[in-house]
C-alpha cells in the first residue's frame, strides 16, 4: 500500500526529500528490480527538467537585473569641445557651463576636435562618449566669414556672432552658406543646402513650346529671330560682337499668354542647348519679414543661377511686385531691395549666363532704372488681346478634330475636322459680332460725360477661351449618352457666355474697370453699368 501511495505522490509532483526518494527506490528494488530501474530513470528526468527550468529562470533574472541597472544609471550630459589640451584634458561647454574635464585613454583626447559633440558623466568630470554625427537641429544662420575653426555668423537682422566648428566642416564653409548652429553654446552643427533659391530651379524646361500657343504668331516669330541669331548663328554673332540681351519684357493684359511665352522661350533654347535651365520666380516669393532678408534671397537666387551649367532662363512673373519704387507704405518695394535687384542683373559680378524674361501688365509702375536698356528694357514685346483671327487660332488649339462631336458622319474621314472648324467659326462669330452674339457687356462713363460700350472683344483673352472650351467639354461629357453624342456648338457658346458673365462681374466699379481694360482714357472712367444677361437658346449650326 505504501508503494502505491508513494507512486501517486510522485506522479502528482509532490515534493519529496532525498531520504523519502531513497526509501521508495529501495522498496521498489526489493519488490521489483525492473520497476525500480524505471522509477530511477523517471526521477533523473524530472530532476533534469527542474534544473533546466532553474537555469532559464536564472538567466532571465540576470538579464532583467542588468536592464534595470542600465535604466537606473545616471544620465549623461551633452556638451561640445572648445579646446583640446595636450595632457589628455579638453575644454567643454555644456549648457551655460565651461568645464575642463578628463578624457579616458580608450577614447583618446587627440581624436577630439573643436565642435565635436561629447557625453559627460553626471558629475561633469569625465568624457564617457562621443558622437560622430552631431544633431542637425538648432538655429539657422548665414556664414559671413570662415576663419579656420572660428566662424562669423549672421543671424536675424544682420546680428553677427562668433562660433566654432569642426575644422573639416570649416574648410568647406564659404560666405553666404546657411548653417545650423547652437547659439547658446556658439557651435556650428552642420551645413544646410541653399534651398531658398534652389527650389525655384527646374531641372528641365517646360514642355510647352511655341507650336502650342495660338494667336501670337508675329510676336513668336520676332522672338525666335532674336534667339536664333544668338543660338544658331554663332559666326554672325561673333562677327558683329553681339551679346544676348539681359532681359525681355512681356507686356499685356492678364491671361493673354505671357507665362506661356516665357516657358516656350525656355523650351526653344533648351532644344538648341541641352544644358539650359528654367528658374521660375513667383510674385512675392523672395520677400522676407526680417530686415535684409529679401536682399539676401535675391543675391542667393542669382548666385544659384550663376553656378548652374549653361544658360538659365529666369522668369519674373508680375514684375511690378519687385520693381515698383515709390513712397507708399507697405505697397512699394524698398529702395534697398530694388538696388540689390538692379546690381544683380547688371552689376560688376552679375552672372553672364542669365536671360531674364519678365511679365507685367503695369509697366508704368516699374522703376525706370529696372526697365531701361542694358537691363530688362532691351526688348519689350506687347502681348495684345486676341483679335478675330487670333481667337480662331487659339480655339483651334483646344477644339481638335480628335474630340467627339455630335452628328458626325463616321464614313467621312474629313467629318471631324469639318465639325471642329464649324464650331470654331461659330464661336468666333459669336464673340466678335457687332450687334449680335455676345455684343455689349457694359457701358462706361468718362469724367467728361461721354459714354462708351465695352464689347466682348475688349475683354477676351486666351485664358478665357481655354476656360470656356474646358467648361464646354465638361458639359458634353456629363451629357454623353453613347455613340453619336458629343460636343456641340451650343455647349461652346453657353460656356463662352458664362465666362463673359464672370468678366462682367470683374468690371463692376470704376477702379476695377481701369485695372482690367486697356482702352483709351481708361483712367478717367467714373461709372460702369453692366448690361443684364440675356438668356437665349443658341441655335446649333450644322456643318455643311
Amino acid at each position: 500500500m505504501m508503494r502505491v501511495e508513494a507512486l501517486q505522490q510522485l506522479m502528482a509532483g509532490v515534493e519529496m526529500n532525498v531520504e523519502q526518494e531513497f526509501a521508495m527506490a529501495q522498496e521498489f528494488l526489493r519488490v521489483n528490480p525492473r520497476a525500480a530501474l524505471q522509477l530511477c530513470q523517471l526521477l533523473v528526468n524530472q530532476k533534469g527538467q527542474i534544473r533546466a527550468a532553474l537555469g532559464k529562470a536564472e538567466t532571465a533574472r540576470a538579464e532583467a537585473q542588468a536592464a534595470l541597472e542600465r535604466l537606473q544609471q545616471p544620465p549623461w550630459v551633452l556638451g561640445y569641445v572648445l579646446r583640446v589640451f595636450p595632457e589628455g584634458r579638453v575644454e567643454v561647454i555644456s549648457g551655460a557651463q565651461r568645464l575642463i574635464v578628463a578624457v579616458p585613454a580608450e577614447l583618446g583626447a587627440d581624436t577630439l576636435e573643436p565642435g565635436t559633440e561629447v557625453c559627460l558623466n553626471r558629475e561633469l568630470t569625465v568624457v564617457v562618449g562621443r558622437s560622430d554625427e552631431p544633431r542637425q537641429c538648432g538655429a539657422v544662420a548665414t556664414v559671413s566669414e570662415a576663419l579656420g575653426a572660428t566662424v562669423v555668423l549672421r543671424g536675424v537682422g544682420d546680428e553677427e556672432t562668433v562660433g566654432t566648428c569642426v575644422p573639416a566642416l570649416a574648410q568647406t564653409l564659404r560666405p553666404g552658406d546657411r548653417v545650423v548652429c547652437n547659439r547658446e553654446m556658439g557651435v556650428v552643427l552642420g551645413r544646410l543646402p541653399q534651398r531658398e533659391a534652389r527650389r525655384y530651379l527646374l531641372d528641365t524646361a517646360p514642355a510647352m513650346g511655341f507650336a502650342d500657343i495660338g494667336g501670337l504668331d508675329d510676336i513668336i516669330a520676332e522672338i525666335c529671330a532674336l534667339l536664333d541669331l544668338h543660338l544658331r548663328r554663332a559666326e554672325v554673332e561673333q562677327a558683329y560682337a553681339l551679346r544676348l540681351p539681359k532681359g525681355l519684357i512681356l507686356l499685356g493684359p492678364p491671361g493673354c499668354g505671357k507665362t506661356l511665352i516665357a516657358g516656350a522661350i525656355a523650351r526653344y533654347i533648351a532644344d538648341v542647348r541641352a544644358d539650359t535651365r528654367f528658374l521660375n520666380v513667383p510674385p512675392g516669393a523672395l520677400r522676407g519679414i526680417y530686415y535684409g532678408q529679401t536682399e539676401q534671397r535675391i543675391r542667393e537666387l542669382f548666385e544659384v543661377a550663376g553656378k548652374a551649367p549653361g544658360l538659365v532662363v529666369m522668369f519674373f512673373d508680375e514684375l511690378d511686385t519687385y520693381g515698383a519704387r515709390g513712397t507708399g507704405i507697405g505697397q512699394d518695394i524698398d529702395g534697398r531691395v530694388l538696388g540689390t535687384l538692379l546690381t544683380s542683373i547688371n552689376g560688376l559680378d552679375a552672372p553672364p549666363n542669365v536671360l531674364i524674361v519678365a511679365a507685367t501688365n503695369r509697366l508704368d509702375l516699374c522703376d525706370e532704372a529696372l526697365v531701361r536698356s542694358e537691363r530688362l528694357g532691351d526688348r519689350v514685346f506687347r502681348i495684345p488681346r486676341p483679335g478675330r483671327e487670333g481667337a480662331r487660332q487659339i480655339l483651334s488649339k483646344y477644339l481638335r478634330p480628335s474630340l467627339p462631336y455630335r452628328d458626325l458622319e463616321v464614313a467621312d474621314p474629313a467629318a471631324p475636322a469639318t465639325r471642329a472648324a464649324a464650331i470654331v467659326d461659330g464661336a468666333v462669330s459669336h464673340l466678335y459680332a457687332e450687334r449680335a452674339g455676345a455684343a455689349t457687356l457694359a457701358k462706361v462713363t468718362f469724367a467728361n460725360g461721354q459714354q462708351r460700350d465695352i464689347a466682348a472683344r475688349e475683354v477676351v483673352t486666351g485664358a478665357l477661351l481655354s476656360s470656356a472650351v474646358e467648361r464646354a467639354k465638361h458639359a458634353a461629357a456629363a451629357r454623353h449618352a453613347g455613340p453619336g453624342d458629343g460636343l456641340m456648338l451650343e455647349d461652346v457658346l453657353e460656356a463662352i457666355d458664362d465666362a463673359l458673365e464672370s468678366e462682367k462681374e470683374k468690371l463692376r466699379g470704376p477702379l476695377a474697370a481701369r485695372r482690367l481694360l486697356d482702352i483709351p482714357d481708361v483712367e478717367s472712367i467714373v461709372r460702369v453699368e453692366v448690361t443684364p444677361r440675356r438668356r437665349r437658346r443658341h441655335r446649333y449650326l450644322r456643318a455643311a
